[in-house]
Formats: structure tokens, sequence, C-alpha cells
């Protein structure tokens, strides 16, 4: 009795000590990756992160703004839109009527859709559920208010290869499964996945409509300084996105549908073995599932142009669930080096965290301000804005220094610019016309250009000239120019939007973006671009205690640019 004795205590110390172990671990890595978010926030990151480790929570926390105008900092209660991570819901919709008995998922759409054409008559519930239907791909934008004319729209579509023959990410396809999902259950979409997933799971907070959201919860979208509204202010229903995107909810919500998930609360056994067999590019109804250096990962993402960023990661071998949802850059702030070094440090892996910065009040900044001129004789001009310097570019080889870019055809835009502003200036808009490629037809782009200068000339007075700033890029494959135009009573700043072949489109904007920099030291600021996880340091230099220039540094080049009196 007392060998037994000894060896039971012995276990449970063991056994102790381990769960202490990985309950440090796990308040380690949340610290880490508390502090990691904290720092990014500084540089633009908005959002909630939530990471669990063995079905706790170790981190649920917000950052950032929900609403920049009135103040309302996000929580790890705010709502924000879930993009394209809405399709899992879909799939398991589709898979619980198929428990119910109401559906195959074999079944060919004609079944539950009128007016199916011959062309897509093969086209079966699995094909929408793993983009394998055929339908040409799609961006999800538009509004399409009526169920009934959006099926015929997207039907009438040619497609662009033979059902189950190829993978093309379709978001119509699954608005046709929500289309599916309505015809079979009598239900709207949204009252059907409320009654038969969200609130068996103890889901309040997620839906279109149906919670009733209080304005101050919901998290407002951003693309840095320009505001895009709330997604309570969208059309509803749109059918572009309903059963593709857009579904609103909070990290504590999403955590409920993994546990959900994880058990058969909503699913049965033989539901999810479907789920999550992948068919297609490691595509399986709404989920990717892939083998990562942690084990098997089941994983969706999503976001828009907006400022929309969402990402669900499920490591079923490890035991840990990450999820972050971003209003404020979108899918460029989220799904880059930020997803990558959230994941390392939820592991317990070590990461560059991003600079620490000090807090500076504004008056101590305003000796910095002035415009700096570059031996090419472009200008950087600095500024202050909420207690960080703003630094402008004036001429490409500014440009390119902030944004850390080179090669002539950004100044071959910088003169097609300049060129179309001079012709449309004298009421000639065939050099715009030529850019768009056609795709406006040249009436069209006349009535609106005319109108355009009419309204700046009533505004502004005469036209004088125009200054083309410079140009940078946009994402992978596209550029902007901006350019300032001279009236006699004020200016009007464009942005012009070349995508790879042609100009995708021109507006007016308050003014070009500056690239921010924080204080690290009384002569010292740092910028750190998120995406990329890059800093560019801005050290002030000073004569007889005056700012005389100011040197730029970043991947271990220097530029000297000295201050105009």
């Amino acid at each position: 009795m007392r060998i037994i004795s000894k060896f039971w205590l012995s276990t449970t110390i063991i056994a102790v000590l381990a769960a202490n172990a990985l309950a440090q671990s796990s308040t380690d890595a949340a610290q880490k990756l508390d502090e990691y978010m904290s720092r990014l926030a500084q540089f633009g990151f908005s959002g909630t992160v939530l990471a669990a480790k063995n079905d706790q929570i170790i981190l649920n926390r917000g950052y950032g703004w929900a609403d920049k105008e009135n103040a309302i900092a996000n929580t790890s209660e705010t709502v924000f839109s879930t993009g394209s991570i809405t399709k899992q819901f879909t799939a398991a919709a589709i898979l619980k009527l198929e428990m119910q008995g109401k559906l195959r998922t074999e079944d060919g759409i004609g079944k539950y859709l009128e007016g199916v054409p011959e062309d897509k008559q093969a086209i079966t519930l699995h094909h929408l559920l793993t983009h394998t239907s055929g339908l040409e791909p799609d961006d999800g934008g538009g509004n399409a208010p009526e169920r009934e004319a959006f099926v015929q729209e997207t039907l009438a579509r040619p497609l662009a290869s033979a059902p189950g023959k190829s993978f093309e990410y379709s978001n119509a396809g699954y608005g046709l499964l929500a289309a599916i999902i309505e015809k079979v259950s009598g239900q709207t979409y949204e009252q059907y996945l409320q009654e038969n997933l969200f609130k068996p799971a103890g889901m309040n907070h997620t839906g279109y409509r149906l919670p009733q959201w209080q304005a101050e919860k919901v998290a407002r979208w951003y693309v840095g300084e320009r505001a895009n509204g709330s997604p309570l202010g969208r059309p509803f229903p749109n059918w572009t996105t309903l059963g593709s995107g857009e579904v609103l909810s909070t990290t504590s919500d999403m955590f409920k549908w993994h546990q959900a998930l994880a058990g058969e609360t909503v699913l049965s056994a033989a539901a999810k073995k479907k789920l999550y067999t992948p068919v297609f590019r490691n595509y399986a109804y709404g989920w990717d599932v892939v083998q990562s250096p942690y084990g098997l990962l089941i994983t969706h993402d999503g976001g828009n142009t907006l400022g929309v960023g969402a990402d669900f990661r499920r490591f079923v071998d490890s035991s840990v669930v990450i999820m972050a949802f971003c209003n404020d850059g979108g899918e460029t702030m989220l799904l880059g080096e930020a997803r990558r070094n959230i994941t390392r440090l939820v592991f317990g892996k070590e990461v560059e965290m991003p600079p620490a910065v000090l807090a500076v009040d504004s008056t101590a900044l305003a000796q910095y301000l002035g415009t700096f001129v570059l031996p090419s004789g472009a200008k950087l001009v600095v500024a202050n804005k909420k207690r960080q310097l703003v630094l402008n570019a004036d001429g490409q080889e500014a440009f390119n220094l902030l944004h850390g870019t080179s090669g002539s055809n950004f100044e071959t835009l910088n003169a097609r610019v300049a060129n179309m502003i001079a012709a449309s200036s004298q009421g000639n808009h065939s050099l715009i016309h030529e850019a768009f490629k056609d795709d406006v037809p040249l009436e069209m782009v006349k009535a609106r250009q005319d109108k355009i200068w009419q309204d700046w000339r009533a505004r502004f007075g005469e036209y004088r000239s125009a200054h083309v700033l410079g140009a940078a890029p946009e994402g992978e494959e596209d550029k902007l120019t901006y350019a300032r135009l001279e009236f006699e009573r004020g200016h009007v700043f464009m942005q012009y939007y070349w995508g790879p072949m042609r100009l995708a489109g021109m507006r007016a904007i308050p003014a070009p973006p500056g690239k921010s920099f924080l204080p690290q030291s009384s002569r010292e600021f740092v910028a750190f671009d998120v995406p990329t996880a890059t800093a560019m340091q801005l050290r002030f230099n000073m004569n007889s205690g005056s700012v005389s220039g100011l040197t730029l540094s970043s991947k271990s080049v220097e530029t000297v640019a000295s201050k105009l009196p």
C-alpha cells in the first residue's frame, strides 16, 4: 500500500509540474503576442486577435480603433466582417440540410434552381462547394438585392471550364448555394443559419442583421486615412455577398463555432468528414485543408478593398486556434508577415518585434517641420500629425525613397498623366479615354470630365497649371500616380490608379498619403511597414542647434536631404 501511495504521489507531482509548465508556456506566448500586437497597432494595425491552446483562450484582445471618428477602441466583443470565412458557414448549412434529409450534395443544381441552362445542368452542389463548378471567377462586387435576378444573371454567364474539371474560385457559386438553402428550408439564408448553426453553438453575436447590432459595437472600415463607413450601411440583402462573404461576428463567437465543430453539436462526424475532405488545391467545403509545419491546418481567410481582413486558423494536431479580424488596411495589413509572426508567437517561436517608440508632445516636433531637398531636386515635406511626423513626397526620387522602389516606368506614367491633364484642361479628353483602353465610352468620359472641370472652375477659379508629384506601387502589379492641379483660388489633388494594362480609375483626394514616422528619441524616428515587417529610420541633422537636414536609412542605404530655408 505504501508503494502504491508513493507511485501515486510521484505521478501526481509530475502531472502538476507538466500542467504548470504548459500554463507558463501559454502565459509567455500570450504576453509576447500582446506586446507584438500592441507595437503593431502603433503602426496602423486595427482589429482583434484571439489565440487558444488546448481549448483554453490565452489571448482575446482588441487593438486600434473600431471607430476613429468617435474614439471607440476595438475590444474582444467588437463585431467585424468575417469576409470569405462566411463560405464555411454556407457549407455547414448545406451539410445540415443533408443531415435533415432535405438535399444531397451530389444533387444537380437544376433540382433546386429554375431555368438552369444546358451547359450548367451537370453542376452539382458538390461542385459549388469545392469551386469546381466551372463558373467564372468573380470578385463578389456590386449590388444584387433580388435573389432570382442574381441567380438568373449568374446562370447566364459562360462557363470558364466544364464542371468538375478545374478549380475556379467563385463567390457567385456560394451565392447560388445560399439561394438553394432558402428554397429548400423555406427560410431566409440568415434565419436558417441562426436557428440551425448559431443558436446551437451559443453564438449570439453572429449574422448579417438579425442580431440587431448596436452601431457602436460594429467596427467601421478604413484604409489608412480613408473612412469607408460601417458594414451596417451596406445594402442588404445583397446577393453578390450573401452566402459568400460579410457575415458579421466576434472573435469570442467564432471560438464558440470552433468548439461546436470540434464536437457534434451542429454537424455529425459523417458531415464533418465531407466538410474537411479536400478536392482541388487543398480546398474542401468552405475550408482550405493543408499540412503545415505545425501539423494539419484547417483554415480560411478573406477581406475586401474597403479595409476588411479576416483569418481563421485551426491547427488540429497541435490543438491551437488563431483568429484575427482587421478593420483597417484589410488583407494587405493582416495576411502578410503579421499572420506569420502571430502564428510563430503562439507556437512559442521568437520573432523580430516591431520597433519600440516613445510618446512625444506635438510641440517638440515643431522644429523638424519644413521642406527638405534631395540631390535630384525632389522634395520631402515634413508635417506634424497626431504626434507623428509625416513625410510627403514631391518628385519621383522622393516617392522611390519612401516606397523602396525604382525604375523608369514610373516616369513614363508621370509624363502620361501630365499630358492627360494638359489636354483635359483644354476640353480634349481623348487621352483619358485611350488610357481606359476603351472600357469606358468616349462620350461618357467627355461628359464626366466636362462636368468635373466645370465644377472645379466654379469653386477655385481659372486653371493655372499642374504638377505631377510622382508614382508609387499599389500591390504587386498596380501603380498610383499623384498630381496637384493649381487654380486661381486653390488646388486639387488627383490620384490615378493604373492596372497592369490600363488606367483603372481616377479621383480627387484630400492629399496624397504620406509615410508616418514615430519618435524613438528626440531626433530619431522610425516608420514600420506592417505587411512586409520592414523599418525605415529617420534622423535629423543639426548645425549650431538648428535642423540642417535629414537622413533616411533603409536596408543599409542612407540618403541625405538638406533643409530649405
